[in-house]
């Protein structure tokens, strides 16, 4: 026989559904029966408790128990197969029954044993008290278990896999995993990106909205006559003729233009406007003052 490499393996007698369909009857002709006949008809055609193990086309594991009593009640190994693939089974093997089917769920019995407790029965006070036999081999199933089982306190366990919560990862989420690495402009926390001054949004990949600046773009700017510049501090860019930190202040005397930078051209010194840089304002101011009698020999300054 050709070994196969497995990594679960479960052992019955009688292969009742193979691929799916009924085995009951090819199963008997390699099982391991004693050299007589009865004893084989008996097992496989005697109504009884039974036990199986399958799967369905999904892969999904069933465990499968019915209640009976041999030779008296329950199903026979025919009907059984029957039974299971109804339920869907494409594969499954038969298990040990009778008196040994029990069947538990979350350490609680939920099937009823065919065999007599005679204890229980006289703590009852009735007759009737059934038991799980003693038995020497147990099926167990359950939902995989993740390592460390909490997933280090940033996930959830399922189905065998730590389904980590942003932005911890890796397999057991104590890896930080933030989008982007944080675009380039914050830090990676366990709380997610923190984002450098003058950036916000999940990933930092944001540069804060006109009018605020900072951490967390919380602070509000005060640019009176231009826009901001840098949303990381607030400073701002200053529109012709104004200046300042917060670009209120107009041009010094004599001064106008981009950064205040263009010196006037005017005639007699007089200063220009301090945003284009004319000089017909001052031009009018010249003819008033000419034209006044106690003022008429003032200039420009």
């Amino acid at each position: 026989m050709k070994r196969k490499k497995f990594t679960q393996l479960v052992s019955g007698v009688i292969w009742l559904i193979k691929d799916g369909k009924v085995n009951v009857n090819d199963s008997l002709g390699y099982e391991c029966f004693a050299p007589i006949k009865a004893p084989r008809y008996n097992f496989t055609n005697s109504p009884s408790a039974r036990s199986a193990i399958a799967v369905d086309k999904d892969g999904r594991v069933m465990l499968i128990q019915i209640d009976g009593n041999t030779n008296e009640r329950g199903v026979n190994l025919h009907q059984f197969a029957d039974i299971l693939l109804k339920f869907g089974a494409v594969q499954a093997v038969n298990l040990d029954g009778g008196g040994s089917s029990s069947l538990l769920i979350n350490d609680t019995m939920i099937n009823n044993p065919p065999d007599i407790c005679y204890i229980l029965s006289i703590q009852l006070g009735c007759k009737n008290g059934r038991c799980p036999r003693t038995v020497s081999t147990v099926l167990c199933i359950h939902e995989p278990t993740c390592e460390p089982e909490d997933c280090s306190g940033h996930g959830q366990c399922i189905m065998g896999r730590c389904n980590c919560h942003y932005p911890s990862g890796g397999q057991d989420c104590t890896q930080l995993l933030c989008n982007t690495d944080c675009s380039f402009n914050g830090k990676c926390t366990p709380s997610g990106c923190v984002c450098n001054a003058g950036f916000h949004a999940i990933d930092c990949n944001k540069r804060c909205p006109e009018g605020y600046y900072g951490k967390g773009c919380t602070k509000v700017c005060a640019c009176y006559n231009g826009f901001t510049r840098h949303a990381e501090d607030g400073s701002c860019s200053c529109a012709p003729g104004f200046k300042g930190r917060t670009c209120a202040e107009a041009c010094n005397y004599g001064y106008y233009g981009e950064d205040c930078s263009q010196v006037c051209q005017c005639e007699d010194g007089c200063s220009c406007n301090h945003i284009t840089g004319s000089c017909n304002g001052t031009d009018r101011i010249k003819k008033l003052l000419q034209g006044s009698d106690s003022k008429s020999n003032l200039r420009c300054h």
